[in-house]
């Protein structure tokens, strides 16, 4: 590694910069991977030859800081310098819209709401952020008002917004209350869409969308999670795993975190409606149906779109509406909690014996009715995902979580002679 140690302060970096204590053992080091570390002189003996006071670089992720430091960025590096604020008020979609945009580099701060946001922007000043992305709906201001206000102070004329909504495609920008804005973003999105949308505005950002920066797991983990969501029938897994390809490790913490919010989720909803509180309804079914989007949920998605419909509409009981949605609720949670909440459960327990030993010992168990063939499955159905297709995977799946060896047995045999993974 190649270091550059900033011994004073460039005239470009005048206010951005303050001294700390004096210490003169400790030093600020710029790496060439556009890392800045603290550290003493005992950790570079070859780059820190002298002592000095420690200087404080803050925001070290302002690229000016980094551009004076090291001379200059890679764009990968510059990519990894941009700031964007992201203004949602549901936790788990800031955590994924935090993941993806954290994975290509950049550094995001959150606003719960758009009065959060306008505080933040106003303390930070017109240039401090490369793009906001905006929520439309969201409590104490939504990002209509926080956009309009925005727009009325002439420093922030030139910012750039991005509206990010649930609604159908096109209903964000033809509505007048969310005028001024740059472009929007229908939610789900997909990371492509999203990266295409903060182009213009994040300079420095390579052609090519930047990998996950999360560590990698074992193979088998991957795949064994994989398994596991293809099971779930109310998941379209092949969309929900390729939008969060590289992230399987958050995937799984997420999916977790949705499990822990949605247990009872339909009380809550009945209760606010029983104060009469439809504003405060309409945004929790809102919350969970663009969260079912994200998911790859689809046919909760379209439950709770017509629960939020007949709840605009007026209707204060909606009682079909809510029974539809929590019968999917409970289905569709029992299958999530059988997923790992972290993929190092899968890692530490996969089976290391031959996939055709594990084979052979799975038929002879299931032929045999023995209980243990559920285990042994559960510990290999990850392995076996190149073996049997996922759909393959999820049926035998099915078969073994009703204890029907006979039928987990039959698909196990006729998809081995059918060559599997078809």
């Amino acid at each position: 590694m190649t270091a550059r140690l900033l011994l004073s302060l460039p005239p470009r970096l005048a206010g951005k910069v303050a001294p700390a204590t004096p210490a003169p053992s400790h030093w600020w080091l710029i790496d060439d991977a556009g890392g800045i570390r603290a550290g003493t002189s005992q950790d570079w003996p070859d780059v820190l030859p002298h002592p000095g006071p420690i200087i404080a670089l803050a925001p070290v992720a302002d690229v000016t800081l980094r551009q004076a430091a090291i001379g200059g960025l890679a764009p990968r590096q510059a990519a990894m310098a941009a700031r964007l604020l992201l203004a949602e008020d549901n936790e788990l979609n800031q955590q994924v819209a935090g993941e993806i945009l954290k994975g290509w580099g950049a550094c995001v701060d959150i606003a719960g709401n758009g009065r959060v946001a306008l505080d933040l922007l106003a303390a930070e000043g017109a240039g401090h952020y490369a793009v906001v992305l905006m929520d439309l709906e969201m409590p104490v201001m939504d990002g209509r008002e926080a956009t309009r206000r925005l727009r009325d102070e002439g420093r922030f004329q030139d910012l750039p917004i991005i509206a990010m909504t649930a609604h159908v495609a096109g209903h964000g920008m033809k509505d007048s209350l969310a005028k001024g804005v740059n472009g929007y973003i229908a939610k789900p999105f997909e990371p492509e869409e999203l990266l295409a949308m903060v182009r213009p505005y994040w300079r420095g950002l390579p052609d090519h969308a930047l990998p996950s920066v999360e560590s990698s797991f074992p193979a088998e983990a991957d795949r064994a999670f994989a398994a596991g969501v293809a099971a779930i029938s109310e998941i379209e897994s092949a969309v929900l795993l390729r939008r969060f390809e590289g992230r399987l490790p958050f995937l799984a913490r997420t999916l977790r975190r949705f499990v822990e919010d949605c247990h009872g989720w339909t009380d809550r909803l009945d209760a606010g409606l029983a104060q009469g509180d439809l504003e405060a309804a309409l945004r929790q079914v809102h919350t969970l149906r663009g969260l079912a989007g994200t998911f790859a949920m689809s046919r909760l998605q379209s439950t709770l779109y017509d629960l939020e419909a007949v709840i605009k509409g007026g209707v204060v009981e909606p009682f079909v509406e809510i029974a539809e949605v929590d019968v999917q609720l409970r289905s569709l949670l029992a299958g999530l909690e059988q997923l790992p909440a972290n993929l190092l459960e899968l890692a530490v327990s996969a089976d290391v014996r031959p996939v055709d030993a594990v084979l052979a010992l799975l038929r002879d168990q299931l032929s045999e009715g023995d209980g243990e063939a559920e285990e042994v499955w559960r510990m290999n159905k990850g392995r076996l995902v190149g073996v049997y297709s996922p759909r393959q995977v999820a049926e035998i799946d099915h078969a073994m979580g009703q204890w029907d060896f006979d039928e987990a047995l039959l698909i196990l045999n006729s998809a081995s002679q059918g060559g599997g993974g078809q």
